[in-house]
């Protein structure tokens, strides 16, 4: 018994809680993309003073750079990729924590190119997210594992300071007048109906599949709004959806709407569940194993924040 009693002192717990991430932060990176098209590496910089609203992030790769730049203080998120000129969009509120997601998250030992780490995770959403760190708790590898692409981010020198506010100045190239439409053309598409629709996958639990469909609509995020908005089949993808859409505020959400992640996932809105509107109701297809889902979501989303940017469907009533 005694043996058994020191065995039990001596084994290591995997209900560990999570570590406390501090939301201001600063390291180079290196970063790893998998997707259905191709693979890219590159490096980068991820700066985060979440208490003050601001983050940016730089990335460099093989084939384009990229530029990110959220300033809740200004209200505007600025994004530039390649030579393509300033996209900017309307923020809302205050900056979300982004670490924190970990509250949910589960822990597991888990092996990173040969190291082994501990780390957490949160499996809700579309995706796996998952922070590894070492045993002095220091984020070492961010991994965000989804049906459509994988990014795994590597941290190479994480600081808790930041060096230099400068590096929240707004880029040259996006310092016009210029701001997204928001002007919503009139169409015959009614909401009611669009939810009406979304509610009937719900109830047959349509599984996720990218290569099958469901009454001539594709079985994944993109093809289950279309299917809600009634397009054209088998539904517009994450990228192409712009073409059908306007950017929209925060305020101006309403049923039928979506948050769109361009380059990972689509939820459609369902309307406010709390007077603060910091939660919705989401209608998503999620993933393998999950499929059609209707639930409670923090606004924009469980994580991968700076994505989800509220459009509207251009044909709605």
């Amino acid at each position: 018994m005694f043996l058994l009693f020191l065995l039990a002192l001596l084994t290591p717990s995997l209900s560990l809680d999570p570590p406390s991430i501090s939301e201001v932060f600063y390291s180079n990176v290196n970063f790893y993309i998998q997707n259905e098209q191709n693979n890219s590496t590159g490096t980068g910089l991820w700066v985060s003073d979440q208490p003050s609203g601001k983050t940016a992030e730089f990335y460099k790769g093989t084939e384009e750079s990229e530029e990110h730049l959220l300033r809740y203080d200004l209200h505007k998120a600025y994004n530039l990729v390649g030579n393509a000129a300033c996209n900017k969009d309307d923020l809302d509120g205050n900056a979300p924590l982004f670490w924190g997601w970990l509250v949910n998250s589960t822990y597991s030992s888990k092996v990173i190119n040969g190291q082994t780490y501990d780390a957490w995770t949160l499996d809700i959403g579309y995706a796996m997210n998952t922070l590894a760190v070492d045993s002095n708790s220091v984020p070492k590898w961010y991994i965000r594992s989804g049906p459509q692409r994988t990014v795994q981010i590597e941290f190479i020198d994480w600081k808790t300071t930041i060096p230099d506010s400068s590096i929240f100045d707004v880029p040259s190239s996006c310092s016009s007048s210029l701001t997204p439409s928001s002007q919503i053309n009139v169409g015959c598409e009614a909401r009611a109906t669009m939810i009406t629709r979304a509610e009937d996958w719900v109830s047959h639990h349509v599984p996720y599949n990218q290569g099958a469909d469901y009454g001539g609509y594709r079985e994944d995020c993109s093809g289950y709004v279309s299917m809600c908005w009634e397009t054209a089949k088998p539904g517009y993808t994450t990228f192409t959806m712009p073409t059908i859409t306007d950017k929209i505020t925060k305020a101006e959400l309403t049923e039928g709407d979506c948050l769109l992640c361009e380059s990972e996932h689509v939820v459609l809105f369902g309307g406010w569940a709390d007077a603060s509107h910091t939660t919705y109701v989401a209608y998503e297809e999620t993933r393998p194993g999950e499929g059609t889902v209707k639930r409670v979501t923090p606004y924009p989303y469980w994580y991968n924040t700076a994505c989800f940017v509220p459009h509207r469907y251009k044909s709605v009533c």
